[in-house]
């Protein structure tokens, strides 16, 4: 696979980890198809970045998580594995960091006009999943930030438009990756 078509199955991926589409109890976008995307895209992200194969792991680690929760659901069980999902909001803000660090250093070395706009979202969407991931501890706490519906609605609705902007950007970015393919090939003839 070349970097080209791992950037597009990347795209895919985050497309099935942000959008959440249920069929009763089955999500038909389940989110560790999208793990799957990124872990078989990861190879040729790691031949421009070496630290991306680091990634592998976590990827199995979220796939697996996800894949159990997505398999109880479908048997309507909803166990409560608070301490699990605590482990895994913190894999998930370092995998989304370092894929995306990834990506943003690979954009760079090639010249790319995405490069400052993956850095930014980066960044902007460590700190909305780390404020998201804090809300159920904040209620443990019985701290109330999540309490106002305001607030959670605005979380939740920045947190949306972060999350299409990254769709968005990677599909452009392959797009941008095409054409510089293209204009390639088209000096080598």
């Amino acid at each position: 696979m070349n970097y080209q078509d791992a950037i597009e199955k990347i795209s895919w991926g985050y497309i099935f980890i942000y959008i959440s589409l249920n069929l009763g109890t089955v999500n038909i976008f389940p989110a560790w198809a999208g793990f799957l995307l990124i872990y078989l895209s990861l190879d040729a992200v790691a031949e421009m970045q070496p630290s991306a194969k680091l990634l592998k792991p976590f990827a199995l680690l979220l796939m697996a998580e996800d894949l159990a929760e997505w398999v109880l659901n479908i048997f309507s069980m909803t166990p409560d594995l608070y301490w699990i999902d605590v482990f895994a909001n913190v894999i998930i803000l370092y995998f989304h960091f370092q894929l995306l660090t990834n990506l943003a250093n690979i954009a760079e070395g090639q010249g790319s006009q995405y490069t400052g706009r993956l850095k930014k979202l980066r960044s902007v969407q460590t700190v909305f999943m780390t404020v998201i991931a804090l809300i159920p501890v904040s209620k443990r706490a019985a701290i109330t930030l999540a309490e106002s519906g305001v607030v959670a609605f605005g979380i939740g609705l920045f947190s949306v438009i972060v999350m299409l902007v990254i769709c968005v950007t990677l599909f452009q970015y392959k797009r941008e990756l095409r054409g510089i393919e293209e204009k390639s090939s088209l000096v080598e003839e």
